[in-house]
């Protein structure tokens, strides 16, 4: 069972706030924004060439779906576990893990800024901070 799957299965706000932050009803909320901002990045690294074409088919792997994506990114944000716990959490590698939380934060800053609830201030760099 994955760390998504017992958070689907939590019946108590209290313990959905614990997990990720927010009530499930809250979560489910920016769904549909973050799928929305996560297609639009695919399309940009098409456009830039980074990416040669969109992912379609292959194994579906752990984070399958966007609330799982999603689950996965604010659990990360919340606790800051090591890479080595996330990899025991998510059945991922370390490397995955890492290169995940990268993507999936920058899918949830764009989300955030679509809905007009980013923080008003990003700090960017070391130096700015």
């Amino acid at each position: 069972m994955t760390l998504f799957d017992q958070f689907t299965e939590l019946k108590r706000n209290r313990s959905n706030k614990a997990t990720i932050g927010m009530r499930r009803k809250k979560f489910d909320a920016p769904v549909p924004t973050f799928a929305d901002a996560y297609d639009q990045m695919l399309q940009e690294k098409l456009r830039n060439k980074k990416i040669i074409c969109i992912p379609k088919g292959g194994p579906s792997g752990v984070l399958d779906t966007h609330e799982k994506r999603l689950s996965f990114v604010l659990d990360y944000l919340k606790t800051y576990p090591t890479f080595d716990i996330v990899r025991f959490h998510f059945k991922l590698s370390a490397g995955h893990a890492h290169d995940f939380v990268v993507l999936y934060s920058e899918v949830l800053n764009r989300a955030l800024e679509s809905l007009n609830v980013a923080p008003k201030r990003m700090v960017r760099s070391r130096d700015e901070f």
